[in-house]
């Protein structure tokens, strides 16, 4: 079986592959209980210099905001650790990650969630498109080189609404969380690159209530809260068509009609803040509601 760390190793290798147009060559050494990669120039431009890589898994721990990782190596300069996500989903590292000299010494390692609040790892931030680059400066510039400081984009409207949607589309047909993060609690995550969702809502007998937060580059930029009514097996069954159909529970008013059954979600304003009302109807007499309410975290 392979492992989370091995599927990291092949993706850094992916990345460094596209991003250096054939000027890194990067192998893996027989002892890996240090060294995991070893890049340097290729063929005309190799200069007798050469990095060791060390990669660790991040996870991700959201009771406590924060990534974690443990392990570390003897400091030694033209050894770093670059520390990633993987996500099981996408079957791919999440597009930042951090490349930190060993020189930093570094053991144990904790960041929050936001990268960009940590003022003391954030410079090592680096996306996957930019690596080949960075280790190119590093092999280039030797001792001289200084990190760049971090520039991390922000998240545009329309990638927050097809992500909302598809994150919603892909959970209703997927299997909650086995330990969800708060007790008593039903829990659904999906993930997309640097896009994360979670679901987590309580079910009682007559009422549910719960939150949605999307998170972009582990930075939590959107949310919604909601409650409603329990819906029985058929109206539940009929809720899951229209939302699967309908771009709904984002500000926008839409409906579904069969038969004797109707949904409408009266939706006002936008994605950034909004808030609305769906419901169900059977021969015109509402037999579920649900009431919601979200928008931006600026």
């Amino acid at each position: 079986m392979i492992d989370n760390k091995e599927k990291i190793r092949a993706r850094v290798i992916d990345a460094l592959a596209r991003g250096s147009n054939g000027q890194l060559t990067v192998f893996e050494p027989e002892d890996k209980s240090v060294v995991d990669l070893v890049v340097k120039k290729r063929g005309q431009y190799y200069d007798g210099r050469s990095i060791s890589i060390q990669i660790r898994e991040l996870k991700k721990n959201y009771q406590t905001s924060s990534l974690f990782s443990e392990g570390g190596a003897d400091p030694s300069p033209d050894l770093y650790l670059l520390l990633a996500c993987f996500d099981v989903v996408s079957q791919n590292i999440s597009n930042y990650m951090w490349l930190i000299p060993s020189a930093e010494n570094i053991l144990k390692v904790e960041l929050p969630l936001d990268a960009l609040k940590d003022k003391k790892y954030s410079k090592f931030l680096v996306s996957q498109d930019n690596l080949a680059d960075l280790i190119e400066d590093i092999l280039k510039k030797g001792a001289k080189f200084i990190f760049p400081k971090a520039d991390v984009p922000n998240a545009q409207p329309e990638e927050l609404k097809d992500f909302i949607i598809s994150a919603r589309r892909n959970t209703f047909e997927s299997a909650p969380e086995d330990n969800p993060r708060l007790k008593s609690s039903i829990e659904f995550t999906f993930s997309q690159g640097d896009w994360f969702y979670q679901n987590i809502y309580f079910l009682g007998k007559k009422n549910i209530i719960g939150q949605e937060i999307v998170y972009f580059n582990t930075k939590p930029i959107w949310a919604m809260g909601y409650s409603g009514d329990v819906a029985d097996k058929k109206t539940s069954l009929y809720l899951k068509e229209a939302l699967l159909k309908l771009d709904c529970r984002i500000g926008a008013s839409c409906e579904l009609k069969k038969k004797a059954l109707s949904y409408q979600d009266k939706g006002k304003k936008s994605l950034d803040r909004f808030s609305g009302e769906e419901t169900i109807s059977v021969s015109s007499e509402i037999v579920y509601r649900l009431n919601y309410y979200g928008g931006l975290i600026i």
